[in-house]
């Protein structure tokens, strides 16, 4: 085997061993149909996947006395690897904010949708059609805050533009006709 093969079947099992983690928090009881996943969401798009890459993000609050304040509460950060898949967006379906024509759809890396090829991040000039449900990012960051004498930690919230949430219990998928079908019978 060449060392380039070698290395693509090294990359390709470790990105499937990732993004096949099984967390409890992604565990879907119930799936949802079209028309309950469009209600719920803040983004419903057909686009193409043109890249994919790695980052670390914080969305989720956890209760915690010794935490970061945020209103009258305190809260610790939960970091999660997450895969941002940048997609040209083909088709709006539904948008609670402007949308631009190159969109960021993050999604944790132990819970991303089921049919997402796991060889974007080895090849991504491949075009991959997928229509996305997703929810707005809304970022959380720890940051110091002078009051009177002394700092204290607040967490600072920042809706991050372009950039949304899916995962597996969402109806995120392949495009196919049956489901446009099921989104223009939302649109009426």
């Amino acid at each position: 085997m060449t060392i380039k093969l070698l290395n693509f079947l090294l990359s390709l099992l470790s990105f499937n061993l990732t993004m096949s983690q099984s967390w409890s928090w992604c565990d879907c009881s119930i799936p949802r149909g079209t028309e309950q996943e469009y209600n719920r969401s803040n983004l419903v798009i057909q686009g193409k996947i043109i890249g994919i890459d790695t980052i670390y993000g914080s969305n989720t609050l956890i209760s915690d006395h010794k935490g970061a304040k945020l209103g009258r509460h305190k809260y610790s950060l939960e970091i999660e690897k997450l895969a941002r898949l940048q997609m040209v967006v083909g088709k709006s379906f539904k948008s609670t904010v402007n949308v631009g024509d190159t969109i960021y759809v993050l999604t944790p890396a132990g819970c991303a949708p089921v049919n997402l090829p796991p060889y974007l991040g080895i090849m991504p000039e491949q075009y991959y059609n997928f229509i996305v449900y997703g929810d707005k990012w809304i970022e959380n960051k720890v940051t110091m805050v002078k009051k009177r004498k002394r700092y204290i930690k607040q967490i600072e919230q920042k809706l991050i533009s372009n950039t949304f949430l899916t995962d597996r219990c969402r109806r995120t998928d392949i495009t196919t006709d049956a489901e446009l079908a099921n989104l223009s019978k939302c649109l009426e």
